[in-house]
């Protein structure tokens, strides 16, 4: 099931699974926030749980929400280290969004706590923005003043690619550094999208490759070939913080034709 990023087809899609399927528990709800806060009290209320989705601090905020994720700190930091090593630049920039406790988290562990910094990045510019925006001109040509050219937009879907349309009308073009529940296969052919971009489609555990975000990375895969876009399967960001990988561990990328590539 894909909710697109939508919040009432998110939550009509939860409603379906509970209540026509009689889903005992869901694993694997890969969410941005605001898609997982349309559903969350209703689970809460249906005493159903929900293991393993998107790592933000919001999935310790309730009894019925199971993460599989290390620390968000660790998380966020591998995520910088990945970006420093594979980007084309370290001048680093970050737009935020305000509606929501993961979107400020992340930037304050990238800027206020110096995360970008430590991973070798070269932060330049940083600010918050809403998701209700329809318009980012001011934001691009701040960026762009400041010099950023390896830029990370932790908000949903669709605000990502209405801020790369912003940004390309300004003549900035910089890479994206942005990952996987950020992100929707048709985002690499949308304007500012796709040419140079850098995402990071996170394989995490093999239970948790639902079939349809296996299909989703696939597809963002194989447009990757068509647009020049540096995809990197890389189910390895979460523990690149935390020392090398431990013998036998399997976290091997689901396989699709395309032109995506390991983190190593």
């Amino acid at each position: 099931m894909d909710d697109g990023g939508d919040a009432a087809k998110a939550r009509s899609l939860m409603k379906e699974l509970v209540e026509d399927r009689k889903a005992v528990a869901v694993v694997a709800a890969m969410s941005v926030v605001e898609t997982l806060n349309s559903w969350r009290k209703y689970v809460e209320d249906e005493k159903v749980p929900v293991v393993g989705g998107s790592c933000g601090p919001e999935w310790t905020a309730s009894p019925m929400l199971f993460r599989q994720c290390p620390g968000s700190p660790a998380q966020i930091y591998g995520t910088a280290l990945v970006g420093a090593k594979h980007a084309k630049s370290k001048k680093f920039g970050g737009l935020f969004c305000s509606e929501t406790e993961s979107c400020t988290f992340v930037e304050k562990e990238l800027f206020g706590k110096g995360g970008a910094k430590r991973a070798g990045l070269d932060p330049r510019y940083r600010a918050r923005m809403s998701v209700f925006q329809a318009d980012f001109t001011a934001e691009c040509i701040q960026a762009q003043n400041s010099g950023v050219e390896l830029l990370m937009v932790v908000a949903d879907p669709g605000t990502v690619e209405r801020v790369a349309s912003s940004c390309r009308r300004q003549g900035l073009t910089p890479q994206y550094l942005q990952i996987a529940s950020t992100i929707r296969a048709g985002a690499v052919g949308k304007p500012g999208c796709g040419r140079r971009s850098l995402y990071l489609l996170h394989a995490r555990l093999r239970w948790q490759m639902a079939r349809s975000e296996h299909a989703d990375i696939c597809a963002v895969s194989r447009l990757a070939c068509v647009n020049g876009v540096s995809v990197l399967h890389s189910s390895d960001v979460h523990f690149s913080a935390m020392g090398p990988k431990r013998p036998g561990r399997n976290r091997r990328s689901p396989r699709c034709d395309g032109c995506a590539r390991r983190v190593r």
